[in-house]
């Protein structure tokens, strides 16, 4: 469990970190939430002056302007210990999904 979201099972893995879905407490909407270990991003260069965590920066600004209906929206971020970092991504898809199969 994390805030107010329950985290179900792991959708998917990447460079940066861990795709699982989340079923929000309140509502029970799903979401997807990234999980980034951001220690491990720091030291991670991408150049000389460059981590991959400016990329990951990179990727949250660009999703807090992005509206379009085949791209996920960016729900939220949130900094919960200093090496974690999550953010929450909602999608219709993702409920539909996992309406059909529970």
């Amino acid at each position: 469990m994390v805030n107010n979201y329950i985290l179900l099972n792991r959708l998917g893995q990447g460079s940066y970190g861990e795709v699982r879905l989340a079923k929000e407490k309140a509502t029970n909407a799903l979401f997807a939430m990234k999980v980034i270990n951001k220690d491990t991003l720091r030291r991670r260069k991408m150049g000389k002056d460059t981590t991959s965590m400016d990329d990951v920066k990179i990727e949250i600004a660009i999703m807090k302007k992005v509206a379009h209906p085949n791209v996920l929206r960016l729900y939220e971020v949130q900094n919960l210990k200093p090496e974690d970092l999550l953010h929450t991504s909602e999608s219709t898809q993702l409920q539909s999904n996992y309406d059909a199969t529970h």
